[in-house]
């Protein structure tokens, strides 16, 4: 072959390659962006029909032991949508379902929010050391004042004020001591690697036997109450 034939040749190739490469290249990002795409979908999936095993042995819990759904709820006491959860949701879940003895709810924290969120957490861990009851009074009352200081940082001594208006029956000195000391760290430690396990990453997350509860608006009653009537439906 001449060296006329080959450079012939050789163009042919280099304009078939031009021509091809931007080709292959878009089918490339289409078959990435494909199955990115479904392991998305198949991830979302298995967190709606995965069911977890909570033990609820050492975790605050408000409602009948003989209830039959139970709620699990992740929280962090700086995330305005759990402040929100609290103050528009809580209320009617609790009149409707836990009054009613019908549901149950278990607490954990999460404390990825800025404003010394394990500070707050901690607290509530010591709180609930000492009595159940408290812990909700002070848990509820800690978030209701969040409507007006949530970008204040928390303290030893405001969480010590919450608790004493919220909870005067506790041993606020030995509250002081366990906060300050750290007492139950490994409580919260606790609460992370529950978390991880369960594949949670944003607040308020809540699952009902187990299951996830997906919603697109965390702060819609309604959607919880038909997902609770459901599973109450299936007990």
């Amino acid at each position: 072959m001449s060296k006329q034939s080959r450079k012939k040749g050789n163009k042919k190739i280099s304009k078939v390659a031009l021509i091809a490469f931007p080709v292959v290249l878009v089918l490339l990002i289409v078959l990435i962006g494909y199955l990115d795409k479904t392991g998305k979908e198949q991830a979302q999936q298995e967190k709606e029909t995965q069911v977890v095993q909570f033990d609820l042995s050492n975790q605050p819990v408000i409602g009948s032991k003989d209830a039959k759904v139970t709620l699990v709820e992740f929280g962090d006491y700086k995330c305005g949508s759990c402040v929100n959860w609290k103050q528009h949701v809580y209320p009617e879940l609790k009149k409707d379902f836990i009054d009613t003895g019908k549901v149950k709810l278990s607490y954990s924290n999460m404390t990825f929010q800025p404003g010394n969120t394990r500070l707050a957490a901690l607290a509530g861990e010591a709180v609930f050391a000492q009595n159940n009851e408290s812990f909700w009074k002070f848990h509820q009352a800690l978030y209701n004042d969040q409507v007006e200081h949530l970008t204040q940082e928390f303290t030893v001594e405001y969480l010590l004020d919450i608790a004493k208006k919220a909870a005067p029956e506790l041993d606020l000195k030995k509250l002081e001591d366990d906060i300050r000391n750290e007492t139950y760290a490994e409580q919260l430690a606790h609460d992370d690697r529950v978390s991880k396990e369960a594949k949670v990453n944003s607040t308020p997350t809540v699952f009902i036997n187990g299951k996830l509860h997906m919603t697109e608006q965390p702060l819609n009653y309604d959607e919880l109450k038909a997902a609770i009537e459901k599973a109450l439906e299936a007990s």
